[in-house]
């Protein structure tokens, strides 16, 4: 840049020396140069702001300018400065540009701005304004730059510059407005949010004066109340209610508005344009701000209210279930507590838990489990509660709990841990359910399924008496007992006992063999002896041939509970169908080994052909007459054994005729045999057969006698 002529200099020392001012004539006089030169010097001064005049009616009178150094200055700024002259080459540059861009200043001072760092601040709008070089001032706008994969944002103003040497040139001040901008854009997207909160959230916001008129109403409150902001803006609350409804708003709101405090949360009715009633909910807090004395003034309230008539709805829905729930878990016959993890006390008992434990529950509710059943359900409770705390999942189990006088009652339990929202173990559910007559039914079905097994294996009486004594032991819980048989000549006979000691029989115990089932409960001695506190008689076959009965006896008195009676009895019809089928079974076997011995002692061949033509029986005089023991007969094919070769085709056919037609046949007729000697004995033969239910044919029994000999007749 070129420097300024001596004379500038000249002036600038003279005005230093006289600081109340020159005038132009003074000044070209001090130093001997024409008006018109000094007064194109001061103007240049004047333009590059070293000096200042000023008017005193037509004089000039020029004064040096009282100015902080142009360099001082620029680093005072906090904005970002550059000075160029025409031709785009740095004349100044503030420590903040330098800073920024990471440049010295010794090494850009007159460098052209494109081969420097700062070189992030050419764009082609400088460009054209250095170009035009018109004096206008430069346009405001607001540049983006990237640096270091941070964005920053810069208001840049341009202003026309002119140096001591009258040269043009330009000053280019960046105002750094990232965090100006972030922060409108933060207020924006607030501001959006909060209108869209306003418009979305159910809630209505509102605010009033001190007077209670709606100030401010949010646009929700067109969807909850019906009513348009520009309807209820300028009006009360109480416009919206009923009568009555408004005065129980305003009494309950005035303590809160004289004491300038908020009111808690209130519901009251709200009618809408169309009359439907709706329920609001309406919380609201002051608006107050502090006077020149730092007292507060009350400008009104502000709060929000939102409509709960649904809420309300499904609050008193889950009631009504809360009560139905409650009342199916007081009234079901499972046994139901509560117990709470942290201090580990029963926070609940339903009345089947009440009944159970005996104790009314106002007694029992926060009470610790060792102290509402210690012994009763011995320690298990405690054990399995630590249990579910460990493992936090669900515990079933059986436990079987003595009671002296009653037996043993078992319950089935399940323990549900309960957990809060937060995923904590708050609770323990244990539901029990008394099982013991369901365990006693399952144990007396399967006492009868193996009694009844047993019967059918058992050939005879005695062989079935003792698993029916098991059984019935088993079933009511006596400790010992027989089972007797009574005879037609009144002959008692002990077909099986256990505990011998606790049956001594009186004389007359005939008299105690029939009957219904009965409990002797502390029986006197001469009745059944000394020493049993108890006696169950239970018969189960009366006929007048033979008796059965099952005696069973205790050395203490027992409890038969209506249950146990009811098992004995269905034991007892079981009983008596087993004996009595071993019964017919016996008297069967009694008549066919007495007609077996008639048979066997007949003077006559009786053989018992099968429809397959294998003998079933042989009588001793067949096999004299045939000469083969019954072992070698028996199960052999009777035509291929005992009928004659020439004759046996013939013989066969007419016997499968026979067994399939179902004809009876002929009752007398002549037929030839064969012994085992191979001699032929002519046999008169008499036929009859055997049928089933259905009238099939199962056997022909054929009885023949050697001709020579006394006709065969069937009397």
């Amino acid at each position: 840049m070129p420097s300024y002529p001596a004379e500038v200099t000249r002036i600038t020392e003279l005005l230093r020396g006289n600081p109340r001012g020159m005038s132009v004539g003074e000044i070209a006089d001090a130093i001997s140069i024409n008006r018109n030169t000094a007064a194109r010097y001061l103007d240049m001064l004047l333009i590059g702001g070293q000096v200042e005049m000023r008017t005193f009616g037509k004089a000039k009178v020029f004064f040096l300018s009282q100015r902080v150094p142009i360099g001082a200055m620029l680093n005072i700024s906090s904005d970002l400065v550059m000075v160029l002259d025409q031709h785009a080459s740095l004349i100044l540059a503030n420590d903040q540009i330098l800073g920024f861009c990471g440049a010295v200043r010794e090494q850009i001072i007159g460098k052209c701005l494109d081969e420097t760092p700062l070189i992030i601040f050419s764009h082609p709008a400088l460009k054209d304004y250095i170009r035009e070089n018109n004096g206008r001032s430069g346009s405001d706008e607001v540049i983006r730059l990237m640096k270091g994969g941070n964005e920053h944002l810069f208001r840049q103003r341009v202003f026309p510059t002119v140096f001591d040497d009258g040269t043009p040139g330009i000053t280019v001040i960046l105002e750094d407005i990232t965090e100006q901008k972030r922060a409108e854009e933060a207020l924006r997207q607030s501001e959006e949010l909060f209108r869209t909160l306003v418009s979305d959230i159910s809630d209505v916001i509102w605010s009033t004066d001190e007077t209670g008129t709606i100030t401010y109403i949010s646009p929700r409150s067109e969807a909850v109340c019906g009513l348009d902001p520009e309807e209820m803006i300028g009006r009360k609350f109480t416009d919206f209610m009923d009568p009555i409804e408004a005065r129980e708003f305003r009494r309950r709101l005035q303590p809160s508005i004289n004491a300038g405090k908020p009111w808690p949360l209130i519901e009251c009715g709200f009618r809408r344009p169309d009359g439907a009633a709706i329920i609001i909910e309406l919380s609201g807090a002051p608006i107050t701000i502090s006077d020149a004395d730092g007292k507060p003034v009350f400008l009104g309230y502000r709060g929000a209210f939102r409509n709960v008539t649904e809420r309300n709805r499904a609050i008193k829905h889950v009631k009504q279930w809360k009560t139905f729930l409650t009342s199916i878990v007081e009234n079901i016959p499972d046994i139901v507590i509560v117990e709470e993890v942290e201090n580990h006390t029963l926070v609940f008992f339903n009345r089947a838990a009440e009944e159970f434990i005996g104790i009314p529950r106002e007694f029992l509710t926060g009470q610790k489990a060792e102290r509402v059943f210690p012994d009763l359900l011995g320690g298990s409770w405690q054990e399995t509660t630590a249990t579910v705390m460990e493992s936090g999942e669900t515990l079933e189990l059986v436990v079987e709990i003595r009671d002296e006088g009653n037996g043993s009652r078992t319950l089935s339990t399940k323990k549900i841990p309960i957990f809060s929202s937060g995923g904590e173990m708050r609770y323990i559910l244990g539901i029990s359910r008394d099982i013991t007559e369901e365990r006693q039914e399952a144990e007396r079905i399967l006492i009868e399924r193996n009694l009844a097994l047993c019967f059918e294996r058992a050939t005879s009486l005695r062989e079935a008496a003792i698993p029916c004594l098991k059984a019935f032991l088993g079933v009511s819980g006596m400790d010992g007992g027989g089972v007797f048989r009574l005879n037609g000549s009144g002959e008692v006979r002990s077909l099986g006992t256990a505990g011998e000691e606790l049956l001594p029989l009186p004389p007359d115990v005939e008299e105690y063999l029939h009957g219904e089932v009965r409990y002797l409960s502390d029986p006197a001695p001469e009745i059944v002896g000394s020493g049993t506190g108890s006696r169950l008689i239970i018969p189960i076959i009366r006929e007048e041939e033979i008796s059965l009965s099952v005696i069973l006896g205790s050395d203490r008195e027992r409890v038969i509970r209506p249950e146990v009676h009811s098992r004995i009895l269905s034991l007892q019809a079981l009983t008596k169908t087993g004996f009595s089928r071993l019964i017919a079974e016996e008297r069967l076997k009694e008549e066919r080994d007495c007609a077996n011995s008639y048979l066997q002692l007949a003077g006559v061949l009786i053989a018992v052909i099968s429809p397959d033509g294998t003998v079933r029986m042989i009588n001793k005089k067949g096999s004299a007459i045939l000469g083969y023991s019954a072992e070698e007969l028996i199960g052999a094919d009777w035509f291929a054994t005992v009928v004659p070769e020439d004759i046996r085709d013939q013989l066969r056919e007419r016997f499968d005729r026979l067994v399939e037609s179902g004809v009876e046949p002929r009752s007398r007729e002549r037929s030839p045999i064969i012994d085992r000697k191979g001699e032929i004995r002519e046999i008169w033969w008499h036929n009859t057969v055997i049928r089933d239910d259905s009238g099939t044919i199962t056997a022909v029994v054929s009885a023949g006698e050697e001709e020579g000999r006394e006709a065969f007749s069937p009397s």
